[in-house]
């Protein structure tokens, strides 16, 4: 029987359960052109709380993991001196 409660109930579910994520990436592919990831978002870095694709995610990890290392780097030579 269409209109009754129980109809009204589960489309409200039904409508709660589609999420549709439109976050953009915020990986800029040309950071002296602007030119921003057009693609949505699936991770966001719980260091710097930015939103990125998959690709960009990644790369977003290395990029850090290698801003580390010259920072590790840069503090034992300014110690060892």
């Amino acid at each position: 029987m269409e209109g009754t409660f129980l109809d009204a109930s589960m489309e409200t579910q039904d409508n709660q359960s589609i999420a549709i994520n439109t976050n953009r990436c915020e990986y800029f592919i040309s950071s002296a052109n602007n030119i921003q990831c057009q693609n949505s978002t699936s991770y966001n870095c719980s260091h710097c709380l930015s939103s990125f694709c998959l690709k960009h995610g990644l790369q977003h990890q290395q990029d850090l993991q290698a801003a580390i290392h010259r920072l590790l780097t840069e503090a034992e030579v300014s110690y060892d001196d």
